[in-house]
């Protein structure tokens, strides 16, 4: 009885691994899935980490979709990508889709990829720029960036005049940062922070804050889709 048992344990096992092997994502049929392309907002990079993970175990097959990730650069526009219909979701800063919904686009944010706000403002070690107020009369290099809202809105929160920040053009060019010439820069903490660090690794970091649920929907970043049906089928996918 006990090797009856045991042998009716052993096929069940093994029926169950056929079973799991044959519904694996690795056996699902290019052709039975749905085809999707997500637009990234800058070139492939360690902040998008999460994404090609995912495509690595096969989650997005276990969903049944086909998932495309086109890096973003100079001159593309995740917006104007996602609208136009290159591509189905995009990821952009939340306060992109604040100002296109503003202008009758089409966009639904339906998922954040960040706990916390990933876009700071960088100073020296010897500075003496640690908060919001130390930029009065110093010179930062971020017109023009997407944090520049950001930065607005904080400065504006705490009820400091934007006006008294020598504020000037962003160049990628870090060298006058460096060198003592701008006093602050701004970056981002899963990308562009990373070879700061390497150069000078105790280099003072101003976060923007985040003290309600408007601030984070604001501040975070988000996924987006043109449509918003399909925005809920894709926000599952995302949030695994």
């Amino acid at each position: 009885m006990k090797s009856k048992m045991t042998g009716l344990v052993v096929s069940g096992l093994i029926l169950l691994l056929v079973c799991a092997a044959a519904c694996s994502p690795a056996d699902v049929k290019t052709s039975d899935l749905t085809p999707m392309t997500l637009q990234l907002k800058w070139l492939h990079q360690a902040q998008f980490a999460g994404f090609y993970v995912a495509a690595e175990k096969g989650y997005y097959e276990e969903e049944g979709i086909d998932l495309i990730i086109k890096p973003g650069g100079v001159g593309i526009n995740v917006v104007d990508e996602v609208v136009s219909g290159n591509a189905d979701i995009g990821l952009i800063g939340a306060e992109h889709i604040i100002i296109s919904r503003s202008q009758g686009l089409p966009l639904t944010a339906f998922a954040t990829t960040y706990r916390n706000n990933p876009f700071v403002l960088v100073s020296m070690p010897n500075s003496d720029i640690t908060l919001p107020e130390d930029l009065l009369g110093k010179t930062a290099n971020i017109n023009g960036i997407d944090g520049m809202i950001q930065v607005r809105a904080m400065f504006s929160k705490l009820g400091l005049d934007i006006e008294q920040v020598n504020i000037i053009d962003y160049d990628y060019d870090l060298a006058p940062f460096y060198a003592g010439e701008i006093d602050v820069t701004p970056a981002f903490a899963a990308g562009s922070l990373m070879p700061i660090k390497e150069q000078v690794p105790d280099v003072n970091l101003i976060c923007m804050p985040i003290r309600s649920s408007l601030m984070k929907n604001l501040f975070k970043i988000s996924l987006t889709s043109s449509c918003v049906s399909y925005g809920q089928r894709c926000a599952a996918m995302f949030m695994l």
